[in-house]
């Protein structure tokens, strides 16, 4: 429903019958412009034959697409407003030193850093990493029992806002082309688990952010290449 294509269709096609009308060929054109070649041709395919195998509502259909077309109106009206606050916060990070280490990193938006900013508030608060790492309880402990020992497991003690950020963020830097792509696809050739792999992906990224914040610097890609070439050696 978030889409521009879905919307588009709701708003221009919203029974079965204008679906077909508008054939199969105009109606893959369409989607594929629409979404900038983002949805592939089979799922025009499947949206027509659905609409071919539809019984439809004939009673009241008119009422129904004018509750569509509402509906579609008011989420128009809602993202707006998101558009407007993001902008309101874009133009307010640019007020605070700290936001523009953290938008360096490629992969962390506007969003991601004005959570991360806000929940940690006051940087200069915090005299080390261990303070910070268990401020977003993503500090490890360990359940053991006489000779028994057991796994490692993040606290979650601390701010589950800053780590639902951190998380967001670190599935944006293990894709392909993201700064940790390469560790995180190292973590799960040994064995981890996804998850368990993406918290410890929070937890370097939670460290850089520190480095970068300590050190008023911005973050610097060549830094990683360089410390690979270092290992090679």
């Amino acid at each position: 429903m978030t889409t521009k294509t879905a919307q588009h269709l709701l708003q221009h096609y919203p029974t079965p019958e204008s679906i077909i009308a508008l054939g199969i060929t105009e109606l893959s054109q369409l989607m594929h412009t629409i979404s900038r070649g983002k949805i592939a041709a089979n799922r025009a395919k499947q949206l027509y034959a659905a609409a071919q195998q539809s019984v439809g509502i004939k009673a009241g259909q008119q009422t129904i697409v004018r509750k569509i077309k509402n509906i579609l109106h008011i989420i128009s009206r809602y993202q707006q407003f998101i558009n407007d606050y993001e902008q309101d916060i874009s133009v307010a990070l640019h007020q605070i030193p700290e936001s523009s280490y953290l938008l360096s990193i490629k992969g962390i938006g506007t969003i991601t850093t004005a959570t991360i900013i806000g929940e940690l508030a006051d940087f200069k608060a915090f005299k080390s990493y261990a303070e910070v790492e268990k401020f977003a309880g993503l500090n490890l402990y360990e359940i053991s029992s006489g000779k028994h020992k057991g796994q490692k497991h993040i606290s979650k003690r601390g701010r589950p806002l800053l780590r639902k950020a951190l998380f967001f963020a670190a599935i944006n830097l293990v894709r392909h082309g993201g700064i940790y792509h390469e560790k995180y696809q190292g973590y799960l050739a040994r064995g981890m688990k996804k998850m368990k792999a993406l918290v410890a992906i929070c937890r370097k990224l939670l460290r850089l952010i520190f480095v970068l914040v300590r050190n008023h610097c911005e973050f610097d890609i060549n830094y990683f290449e360089k410390q690979k070439l270092t290992k090679a050696a």
